[in-house]
């Protein structure tokens, strides 16, 4: 079923996954291929939500409206 096709696909991603060590620097080899990589990330300004006057230091900003 669906659990045995998506336990295949992780085990083959598993498989061919690249560990690269430093995120600033990723060999050409790499390009187009499965790669994992940590590092820290920063954003140069903060995200906003003009309409709310929401200001925030985060990578992401959802606004979700529900109306009654």
């Amino acid at each position: 079923g669906r659990a045995a096709s998506v336990a295949r696909s992780l085990d083959e991603a598993l498989e061919n996954v690249a560990i690269i060590s430093d995120p600033r620097k990723i060999p050409p080899e790499f390009e187009g291929k499965l790669v994992h990589l940590s590092g820290s990330l920063w954003v140069s300004e903060p995200l906003t939500e003009p309409d709310y006057g929401v200001v925030i230091e985060g990578i992401k900003l959802k606004r979700r409206v529900q109306v009654y």
